[in-house]
């Protein structure tokens, strides 16, 4: 479904609605069964964080299935990443960060949105899903993180308006709280670091290094968008490089000339002498 009716859809369920019945939950660990009312998880602050984690994750889960888009690898640990990244597999795809609470909480859907899926909060996540070391992950994981990473990233530089961010808010009696905004690109911008004329040389390099890998996978393709960014034409930089050479040879030049003329120097000393 495109992202003009999902938006519709969830956003129909964005405001407070009244508490309704328990809704009942069965845990079946091997031939264990425990059934407890949704109440009781979601209100306990201190045990069954992993059971709510998986509640909440689930039903947004299965509710990107139900609109055709499919869940990347996005953890890269128990409360950190995105809780999903959903790109459908169009012609044309869009892509949906999500962010899902399951517990008793007196704010809603339009908070979660607010401090999980701010675009500062999603230039850090990003940023640590192609460039954190994450020694924890085995290879394969660290392999599926850095993929979803850099298809954030891709979107982020050629189709941000395809990006939508979806809160997700679980109440304890099994209804649902949802929230569909835009991606901004204008406050995610704001959220990078940007360099200055006072900043030291290493720390522009830094930044150069980060921004350019989080959309680069090859050198080719970073000299094309720095060259992109600061306006240069294949000339220009061309003129730069048969510059720097002209300049490198006229100094061994002039440094064979003081040689020589030292040599003659010595010469001469020694006649004297």
């Amino acid at each position: 479904m495109p992202s003009d009716y999902i938006s519709k859809q969830m956003n129909s369920f964005s405001k407070r609605c009244p508490a309704g019945n328990d809704f009942e939950v069965e845990f079946v660990t091997g031939k264990s069964h425990e059934s407890q009312p949704l109440s009781n998880i979601s209100a306990d602050q201190s045990e069954n964080n992993d059971e709510r984690g998986r509640i909440g994750e689930l039903l947004t889960e299965l509710t990107m299935l139900s609109f055709g888009y499919w869940g990347h690898y996005s953890k890269y640990g128990t409360n950190n990443g995105f809780d999903g990244v959903f790109i459908d597999n169009s012609d044309d795809p869009e892509l949906f960060l999500t962010e899902s609470k399951c517990k008793e909480r007196t704010d809603g859907v339009d908070v979660i949105m607010r401090d999980n899926l701010s675009e500062n909060r999603i230039f850090e996540v990003v940023n640590s899903m192609t460039e954190g070391a994450h020694p924890k992950l085995e290879i394969g994981v660290l392999s599926a993180l850095r993929k979803t990473g850099k298809n954030v990233s891709a979107f982020i530089t050629d189709t941000p308006e395809k990006i939508f961010k979806f809160s997700h808010r679980i109440k304890p009696d099994g209804t649902a709280q949802c929230l569909v905004h835009p991606f901004s690109l204008e406050e995610y911008t704001k959220a990078k670091p940007s360099p200055t004329k006072a900043s030291p040389q290493d720390e522009k390099a830094l930044f150069i290094k980060t921004q350019l890998g989080l959309v680069s996978d090859s050198k080719e393709e970073a000299l094309r968008l720095a060259m992109s960014a600061l306006k240069l034409s294949s000339k220009d930089v061309m003129n730069f490089f048969m510059k720097k050479e002209k300049v490198a040879r006229k100094l061994e030049l002039d440094s064979d000339v003081d040689s020589d003329e030292e040599s003659e120097e010595e010469e001469e000393s020694d006649e004297d002498r």
